[in-house]
């Protein structure tokens, strides 16, 4: 993949070319560390956001139920 453009790269590996460009930013930065995972743990607010919903939908039963 050398001499393949970042859109190429992309298309093959089947991720976004927004997503390619940060991670060539990332290698060119800071080569193998640079795209090392910077989730540091815990769950992702999208996860919380759907635990809310779900904790609130399930009060409203019980409080109208």
């Amino acid at each position: 993949m050398k001499d393949l453009s970042v859109e190429k790269a992309a298309k093959r590996v089947e991720i976004s070319k927004p997503v390619a460009y940060i991670w060539q930013n990332r290698w060119d930065e800071a080569g193998c560390d640079g795209l090392k995972s910077k989730f540091a743990g815990g769950k992702s607010q999208k996860a919380l956001n759907s635990t809310k919903k779900t904790t609130k939908k399930n009060t409203e039963k019980k409080t109208i139920g």
